[in-house]
């Protein structure tokens, strides 16, 4: 079973849903009456040592990223660089149709 955004299981109206499937999952690993291999992934989950510890599962971390990630803002009209000083690109404004 594949979880992606792993973080998600903090999230107050959906997190508790994730905590019980992963919960009987590791409940029927551990009894033997069957094995599913789960595969969570998240690129902000803080404390992924305890999470793995919880689970019984081995913990893989890399930092690699197929593209890299690049941080903006937006103000107005204009794109700024992440320190805000230096105009990337400048949209025209839009009329509402």
């Amino acid at each position: 079973m594949i979880i992606d955004e792993l973080h998600l299981i903090g999230d107050e109206s959906r997190g508790y849903l994730l905590e019980i499937l992963l919960t009987k999952l590791a409940y029927v690993n551990k009894t033997g009456v069957s094995t599913v291999q789960v595969i969570a992934m998240s690129a902000t989950f803080p404390n992924l040592k305890e999470i793995a510890l919880w689970l019984d599962t081995c913990l893989y971390i890399t930092n690699f990223r197929p593209i890299e990630v690049k941080e903006y803002m937006k103000l107005g009209n204009e794109l700024l660089a992440s320190d805000g000083t230096t105009i990337v690109k400048k949209y025209q404004q839009s009329k509402p149709v």
